[in-house]
């Protein structure tokens, strides 16, 4: 079931193109509440979502590394992947988000 996400990475999970730059929040307080939501947000996955998700974005690691780490399939990975982000950018353009809209 392709989504808007689908168009923005490359079968291998990567970024097709960079991310649009937007303008950062202006204070230490905008800046805490992204990443305190950002921080929920990832807590908020079930596991093998966050420890996808978290493979992919801090470590860098493709979907195929991550399938044969983890021992998954491929679309396995890419599922979790893709379900991840979903949520996270739903957690994050929510009512109640502190993130600007511009930076999800």
């Amino acid at each position: 079931m392709p989504t808007d996400l689908d168009t923005l990475f490359d079968p291998h999970g990567a970024w097709i193109a960079p991310v649009p730059a937007c303008a950062p929040p202006s204070t230490p307080e905008g800046w805490h509440g992204c990443a305190q939501a950002i921080e929920h947000g990832i807590g908020q996955l079930p596991a093998d979502q966050q420890r996808v998700l978290l493979m992919r974005e801090t470590l860098g690691c493709d979907v195929a590394e991550i399938a044969n780490r983890l021992g998954l399939s491929a679309e396995t990975v890419a599922d979790l992947l893709l379900s991840a982000r979903l949520e996270l950018l739903q957690g994050l353009h929510g009512p109640q988000a502190p993130c600007p809209a511009a930076w999800v």
